[in-house]
């Protein structure tokens, strides 16, 4: 049974002290912790997700593109 002070896991389904020991900060929940507790997020993959996700751009960069076109090509005489 949890006391006052401590928090149901919803990954593991066991009391942990409720503190930022063993949960990740989360404003956007009443208590202000996250609803896994930190080893359920590092077993899972999920801690520091949103930090680690990039999205990669839809269409190659125009840069790219120029520089393959521009990219002065090596004279016949040049070694290589």
């Amino acid at each position: 049974m949890a006391t006052e002070h401590e928090k149901l896991c919803k990954g593991c389904n066991e009391f942990w002290p409720a503190d930022s020991q063993f949960w990740f900060r989360d404003a956007r929940h009443k208590d202000k912790l996250s609803y896994t507790c930190k080893a359920c997020c590092y077993e899972n993959g999920m801690a520091g997700d949103y930090r680690s996700k990039k999205q990669e751009p839809a269409v190659g960069r125009l840069t790219d593109a120029l520089a393959s076109i521009l990219m002065p090509l090596p004279c016949a005489g040049a070694a290589l």
